[in-house]
């Protein structure tokens, strides 16, 4: 069930309504009811002498609207006990059957009735607690309170209460809030305001005393009298350059020193442990070395041995010169006729071989015995 406040403008100021809208699964109830309400800021009761702590029923007229709402009308003496923007708990305890479930609800505007009994209650001070012993004698129920039916007023006291709802904190009025939003705003253009009058205020000061420094007289000078001009003395006259220092004597261009030619066992060691090593250039580079000396001689004798397998006949014939025993001596070479008569055959010099053995067979007839045995090889 849904409970909300409206004024009833039919029946004039002071009087309220109460629009119950059933959830579904709810019945309305019918015929006169009781209605029990709690304020939520002290969780007092309303009651016909206005707010205190003792749990009440009003009676109420109640009435089934056209939607199948059931609508609750208020009189001035409780509509004048409420306050807008409070929450309160309402009971609706029919006159037979159960109390409804208990709603909360909220009035937003209130049109109150100066003429109901006792006045708008809700600005009153709520009566204070008396001291133990100052109590007054209990009053008896005014003619209201008793036209209360007792078995109504029974059952609504003999309802067992419910589980209360929480209860939702008081709306804040959009007028207070809007008046103090305007507030603020108002003192912020003010300070701009206050600002700005101090900033020209700093700029005119500034502008002043700049155009009193600029206007400022000056005072002349109370100095002595006219002094006499000073002679500025003469500049010193420009010393001679001294004349620069004569430059020694180039010395003449040295030549480079020719590098010392390389020498037959030097070239012939290169040859061996170089890239192009094979008996044509053997053969070559044997013809551009001179053999003055044993060691070049015999490194000599080391390239024809090498250039003879190039098959050439003059660099076999050499070959067999540094063997042939009719041949001076080549070196540290041993000689042997028989390897020189070979070498002679290959180079197809038969006069040389007829020349060495000619000589051999000479030194056998004058009793040598070496070239008698070197002969028998030939043979």
């Amino acid at each position: 069930m849904k409970i909300s406040y409206e004024n009833d403008a039919g029946r004039g100021p002071g009087h309220g309504l109460l629009r119950c809208t059933m959830d579904a699964g709810e019945l309305c109830p019918e015929g006169p009811c009781t209605l029990v309400l709690q304020r939520s800021e002290d969780h007092g009761y309303l009651g016909q002498n206005g707010w205190g702590g003792q749990k009440n029923g009003l009676e109420v007229t109640a009435e089934r609207g056209a939607n199948g709402e059931l609508l609750l009308f208020l009189e001035p003496q409780i509509v004048n006990q409420l306050v807008p923007l409070q929450n309160y708990r309402a009971t609706v305890q029919p006159a037979e059957g159960t109390a409804l479930k208990t709603v909360q609800f909220r009035a937003q505007t209130i049109v109150y009735s100066p003429e109901a009994p006792g006045g708008n209650m809700a600005e009153a001070a709520r009566p204070e607690p008396m001291p133990a012993g100052d109590a007054p004698e209990a009053e008896r129920p005014d003619a209201a309170q008793a036209a209360i039916p007792q078995d109504t007023a029974a059952a609504a006291l003999a309802h067992p209460p419910e589980e209360e709802e929480p209860l939702l904190p008081p709306e804040e009025d959009p007028l207070i809030i809007r008046e103090e939003q305007a507030h603020k705003s108002g003192q912020g253009r003010l300070l701009i305001i206050v600002l700005a009058i101090v900033a020209v205020l700093a700029l005119a000061g500034a502008a002043g005393w700049a155009f009193f420094l600029r206007h400022k007289p000056v005072e002349p000078d109370s100095g002595p009298g006219p002094q006499m001009p000073i002679e500025k003395p003469a500049p010193p006259e420009p010393t001679p350059p001294e004349p620069a220092p004569p430059k020694p004597p180039s010395s003449p261009e040295k030549t480079p020193a020719p590098t010392p030619a390389q020498s037959t066992e030097d070239r012939v060691r290169a040859f061996f442990t170089g890239p192009d090593r094979n008996p044509a250039a053997a053969a070559r580079l044997s013809r551009e070395l001179s053999a003055a000396t044993p060691a070049e001689q015999d490194a000599l004798y080391r390239l024809y041995t090498y250039a003879a397998d190039s098959g050439e006949p003059e660099i076999l014939r050499h070959y067999a010169a540094c063997l042939d025993p009719s041949k001076p001596q080549w070196g540290s070479i041993g000689k042997d006729p028989a390897a020189a008569w070979q070498l002679y055959e290959r180079a197809e010099a038969s006069e040389a071989q007829q020349q060495m053995k000619s000589w051999l067979e000479q030194q056998a007839a004058g009793g040598d015995a070496q070239a008698a045995a070197w002969l028998r090889s030939l043979q």
